[in-house]
Parts: C-alpha cells; sequence; structure tokens
C-alpha cells in the first residue's frame, strides 16, 4: 500500500493504537531515559502486520525528532536460539559507535524476540537500562515469552485479530487500488473473517472477489478459506 499510515493497520484493542499516537505525536517521551522507556513490543498473530509497521515506526519516530529521514537503516536481527549471544553482540557492537541518524538514535528491531534465550533476554534487558541512545523494537506472537523486565521497558502493542468489521476499509483501498475492484461490505466483511487477523489471508481472499468481481471464473462462495500465501503484509 502507497502512503502508508498508521491507520493502514488494524490493533488488537483501542489503547495500543492511542499509545502509538500519542508516541508519534511527541506527546510522550520516547525514548525516555527518566522512565527507563525505550522498547516498543509488537505483539500478536502471525501476518498481522508487525514486520510491516516495525520499520515504518522507526522512520516516524526520526521524522517527529528531525524532521528529517533515516540517515542509517535500522539493525534487523532474526532472533534464533542458536544465535541469541551474536544478537546481542551486534546491538553491543552498533550502539558503541555515533549514530549516522540526526537523532543520534540507533534503531534496533529484533524479529520473534521470543527466541531468544534467557541469557540473552536478560543482557538485552541490561542493555536497555544502559544505552540511552537506542530504540529497540521486538516482534512477537508470544509475548508471555518476553522477559518481564523488558516489557516493563516497553510499550506493548497489541496486534491480534480485531473485530472484522475494523479491517474493512483498509481491504477496501486494497482492492481498488491493486486490482481496480469496488467491492461490497458483505465480500468484504467475509474476507476479513476469514482472515482472522492474517493480512497474507485477508488478501488473498480479497484477490480471490476481485477476480470474480472482474468476472475470472471464479467461485467464491465454494471457495477454500483461508490460505496462506508468502506474500502480502
Amino acid at each position: 500500500m502507497k502512503n502508508t499510515t498508521l491507520n493502514d493497520f488494524v490493533f488488537g484493542d483501542a489503547q495500543s493504537k492511542k499509545m502509538l499516537q500519542l508516541i508519534l505525536a511527541n506527546h510522550i517521551a520516547f525514548p525516555d531515559a527518566n522512565k527507563g522507556k525505550n522498547g516498543i513490543i509488537l505483539y500478536g498473530v502471525f501476518g498481522s502486520g508487525k514486520s510491516t509497521l516495525a520499520p515504518l515506526l522507526c522512520e516516524w519516530l526520526e521524522k517527529v525528532k528531525t524532521n528529517s529521514q533515516l540517515n542509517a537503516q535500522p539493525h534487523k536481527c532474526d532472533v534464533s536460539s542458536s544465535t541469541s549471544a551474536r544478537t546481542i553482540d551486534t546491538i553491543v557492537s552498533a550502539s558503541s559507535v555515533l549514530s549516522y541518524n540526526n537523532s543520534g538514535l540507533h534503531y534496533f528491531i529484533l524479529d520473534e524476540a521470543d527466541n531468544m534465550n534467557d541469557q540473552a533476554q536478560r543482557n538485552l534487558k541490561a542493555l536497555m537500562s544502559t544505552r540511552k541512545d537506542c530504540v529497540f523494537i521486538l516482534m512477537t506472537n508470544y509475548l508471555n515469552n518476553i522477559d518481564q523486565g523488558i516489557q516493563s521497558r516497553s510499550f506493548a502493542i497489541n496486534m491480534n485479530a480485531a473485530h472484522p468489521q475494523q479491517y474493512v476499509s483498509p481491504l477496501r483501498k486494497i482492492a481498488k487500488d491493486e486490482y481496480n475492484a469496488n467491492l461490497s461490505n458483505a465480500v468484504l466483511l467475509k474476507a476479513a473473517t476469514a482472515g482472522q487477523g492474517a493480512w497474507r489471508d485477508m488478501r488473498t481472499a480479497v484477490e480471490v472477489a476481485a477476480h470474480k468481481h472482474n468476472h475470472a471464473v471464479i467461485d467464491l462462495d465454494n471457495y477454500d478459506y483461508p490460505v496462506s500465501v508468502s506474500k502480502g503484509v
């Protein structure tokens, strides 16, 4: 989707979206050394848009603070238990030098952060306490597997499935922008319900519906939902 904004994402509760709005409006200091908050945990089901939102948050935060673009892209770490120590070493090394960003901040994105072993999570908690010029964006499907100390230093953002009606508007935009199809509310609601919070499945359902709308030979009523695909949000 072009010109992506926070409104293009759906959150599992209203408080999560409101918190991000307050942070991005600079009404809540972040990162905040006084409160010890320099993390954002995006948690929710597979395919809920966490991986799409994480780098955008880094871009938006830099824009809010400096009115400029990122000069240094976020450090992205794909975490596994066997690479936990390497992930911590990467953070230590990268955060030990001056940032090229105008804000002076280093941005770190940790995908599947719950895969970090206990020692690595303790080390990350310590780094969050000492690295005041760092922002940590963690993604996880399992919030309960994230160390409580890390959680206390972060804002937890719920990206689990919301009510299907909340997906209708962004799905309508996808149908129009990508397939030039004006789909009815009923069809879009069916696509949203089928996806159960997973954009990959919702986008697949919209694509099928758009083909039918554009007179392709597909029997939408008998189509087997959901269908997972590798592309998507």
